[in-house]
């Protein structure tokens, strides 16, 4: 198998750090158009390529051979913090320690961390693009004021040029 490029590297390195493809993609130096959509697709291509999936599988067999955490600890724990079971310490500003239980802040984040660990995580929901909608009222209120100022005929004469359905004059007035 080649070797992995810089890039590649960076973003093996990267994603070793925190786990989230985008944002190990963005740390890497991608420089991109930035649309969400295309970073999720570009990240997703680059996490699967072979090279770079034999490094992060490689890098995390020597995480857990070195015993510093295995990838079960980390889902238990995070499995455990999620659904709030255990309490942590903390001190006063008199130093007195005391017990705390999990927050619903923790618990949240706990959840992201485990969905995009396991591959759940959800994508964002996309903008919504509202043009077509104000164009459509702008057409509409350009014919009503058309209809009042110049009558009936201009109105479908610029319906035409607009290409915009045109109802039949019988339907107007209300008559079948």
């Amino acid at each position: 198998m080649s070797e992995l490029t810089d890039y590649e590297k960076r973003f093996v390195a990267h994603f070793m750090l925190h786990g989230d493809k985008v944002q190990a993609l963005k740390d890497a130096g991608y420089v991109g158009k930035g649309k969400k959509n295309t970073m999720t697709a570009y990240a997703n291509r680059m996490y699967n390529k072979p090279r770079v999936l034999a490094e992060i599988n490689k890098r995390r067999e020597i995480l857990e051979d070195k015993s510093i955490v295995t990838a079960e600890e980390v889902i238990t724990t995070l499995t455990r913090i999620m659904k709030g079971q255990g309490k942590y310490s903390a001190k006063k500003s008199n130093g007195e320690v005391y017990e705390v239980g999990i927050k619903a802040k923790d618990q949240i984040e706990a959840a992201k961390a485990l969905a995009n660990i396991m591959g759940l995580a959800a994508p964002k929901k996309s903008e919504v693009n509202h043009t077509v909608k104000i164009e459509e009222q702008l057409v509409q209120t350009f014919l009503e004021r058309s209809d009042k100022i110049l009558g009936k005929n201009l109105r479908k004469e610029k319906a035409l040029a607009l290409d915009v359905e045109e109802e039949d004059d019988d339907d107007i007035d209300g008559v079948g």
